[in-house]
């Protein structure tokens, strides 16, 4: 393998460490904050809150672990693999939130409120990472 093709292969795994340490630190802030704030609108709202953003950081990393072994894979194969594995998260995520609702350990709408943050923050901090990397 050429030096080049070396560094930048080496190169690409640090922006995508850099990317998921950037994703989890702003996922701590914004979880942390969003919990915070639900404890003062109303106590039982947050610990639901925090439950739901766990899980949405949980199904955020689960994901980017599924593209990462996706790209090392040829394309019918990878078109496989990721579709299969998105499959399996979404039905995982789905079986627990349902466990949870059930159980009545918290309601649904916190849970989906922490949930829809962890997206919402993870949709931003890649755009800030794209717009960092264009410039």
């Amino acid at each position: 393998m050429a030096p080049d093709a070396a560094n930048s292969t080496s190169s690409k795994g640090l922006v995508s460490a850099s990317t998921a340490y950037k994703i989890a630190a702003a996922n701590l802030i914004a979880g942390i904050s969003g919990t915070a704030i639900a404890a003062l609108i109303k106590n039982t709202l947050a610990s639901g809150f925090a439950a739901g953003y766990i899980l949405g950081v949980i199904n955020i990393f689960w994901l980017m672990r599924i593209v990462r072994k996706g790209i090392n894979l040829e394309a019918e194969k990878a078109g496989r693999l990721v579709a299969r594995s998105y499959y399996v998260r979404f039905a995982a995520t789905a079986l627990i939130f349902a466990y949870i609702i059930s159980k009545g350990w918290f309601s649904p709408l916190p849970l989906l409120l922490g949930l829809t943050g962890s997206i919402f923050t993870t949709v931003g901090v890649m755009i800030f990472v794209a717009v960092e990397e264009a410039s």
